[in-house]
């Protein structure tokens, strides 16, 4: 557990003494209360359901799901986070790792779904990992043909990609081919078309990318100027002091929000937020 608070003291002490401002430090336009996350801005989505049964096995949040704690974390992370954003008008959060197994794509989804249960925020969860993509396999979802690869090469339109799962105000953007090139993709003129025209189709609506881990590939660091913030998740008993540290270094220009604690041996949680 030291380790956790140490590596919140560096991040705050490397955001405070650096000379170089965040690269998302600028505010964004101030939010519009009155928005309407339920009008027809995304009408004719591809639909698709969800087997509950495998959600519950794959450890996703569900209304029929005896996981109280669970739930009551992902709600505290969801305040916390979207607290901070709306305090600097950010709008969108990279969450990743220092390496794979952390649960990084179940804490995205479930975070993702936790902010889609406010009543006037809409959530977009992006998956990123380009080269190992795993939410559609989470959510047992087979993604649409117009993924976000068919966007990033220009075979395909936004309203193509995003997909309707059926929980209220949450919508996906799946990738089904692994791609060796991610880093060129994801610091393309096509990804930044896509992030602008999300953005300007929902101004309001709160985007998380599921991101590679940060010492698996350079994929976050190419898609630094189209994000706001990050939350690392790291796995007790998993994530070494060294890489925690070498991640923190890398992210020294980013507004970090905070670490998630995946795989606590605690009796009472499984997950906890610094």
């Amino acid at each position: 557990m030291s380790k956790i608070s140490d590596a919140m003291d560096r991040i705050r002490e490397i955001q405070r003494d650096s000379d170089k401002p965040p690269l998302r430090n600028r505010r964004r336009a101030d939010r519009t209360d009155t928005h309407d996350p339920t009008g027809d801005t995304w009408t004719g989505l591809r639909l698709v359901e969800l087997d509950q049964d495998l959600l519950e096995r794959n450890r996703i949040l569900t209304a029929e799901s005896d996981r109280a704690a669970a739930e009551m974390s992902y709600k505290m992370l969801r305040t916390r986070m979207i607290r901070r954003l709306r305090d600097n008008g950010w709008s969108s959060v990279v969450v990743t790792s220092a390496d794979t197994g952390a649960g990084k794509s179940v804490t995205a989804i479930n975070l993702a779904i936790s902010v889609a249960l406010e009543s006037n925020q809409t959530a977009y969860l992006v998956d990123l990992d380009l080269r190992q993509s795993s939410l559609h396999t989470y959510l047992g979802v087979e993604p649409p043909a117009g993924d976000l690869t068919a966007y990033l090469e220009g075979r395909c339109g936004l309203h193509d990609v995003l997909v309707d799962a059926g929980i209220p105000r949450l919508y996906f953007a799946f990738n089904s081919i692994p791609q060796q090139h991610s880093a060129e993709l994801l610091s393309s003129t096509r990804m930044r078309d896509f992030v602008a025209e999300l953005h300007t189709k929902d101004p309001n609506g709160l985007i998380i990318y599921d991101a590679p881990p940060l010492l698996v590939a350079d994929d976050v660091l190419a898609f630094l100027p189209n994000f706001d913030a990050v939350l690392m998740v790291v796995a007790e008993g998993q994530t070494s002091r060294e890489d925690l540290n070498k991640c923190i270094d890398m992210l020294s220009e980013v507004e970090v929000l905070g670490l998630v604690l995946n795989k606590s041996h605690s009796a009472n949680r499984k997950s906890a937020y610094y």
